[in-house]
């Protein structure tokens, strides 16, 4: 299958993350932190394709509201990873809930460690916004790349929502 990648190296709202994205013809397949992750060694890289192909993504990189129903996925999961990736999907921008909340929402209560772990493996951080779920104790929990992550890009939602408590 023909695939691409294309690194955005500037520096994103609230974040200096150099992003890496992945897709095919059936839509996005993951988007890495391009400093954490080596590169896709089957895909072919470009320039200057990712945002026109996927335009919605200019919020996304700039922290606007951004929704994953924005652009195609190319995702493949199990059963329970599909319902996870879906119901963090709605979570609303500048809100969060726990791991709990989310294993109660995918009818899976006593399963918050898959859940979570299903949060590790989300193959599209930001456009499946699994920086917000949150810990039962008040903790970030954890994230895909690094709590610092997380933090800078829930404060961002905050900002975006109430500009001035920034």
């Amino acid at each position: 299958m023909l695939r691409w990648q294309e690194t955005l190296t500037e520096s994103f709202t609230g974040l200096n993350c150099p992003l890496r994205f992945v897709w095919s013809p059936r839509g996005l397949e993951r988007v890495e932190h391009a400093a954490l992750s080596p590169v896709c060694e089957n895909a072919t890289m470009v320039e200057g394709e990712v945002i026109r192909r996927f335009p919605a993504l200019r919020l996304l990189v700039h922290g606007g509201r951004f929704t994953p129903d924005m652009v195609p996925l190319a995702l493949s999961g199990t059963e329970l990873q599909q319902r996870v990736w879906q119901e963090i999907s709605a979570v609303p921008f500048g809100e969060t809930i726990t791991y709990s909340e989310l294993a109660a929402r995918v009818g899976r209560p006593d399963a918050v460690r898959s859940v979570a772990s299903t949060c590790g493996a989300n193959p599209v951080p930001l456009v499946i916004p699994c920086h917000r779920i949150t810990a039962k104790d008040g903790g970030l929990g954890g994230f895909i790349w690094g709590v610092e992550v997380k933090h800078a890009l829930l404060a961002r939602e905050k900002a975006a929502l109430h500009p001035l408590a920034a």
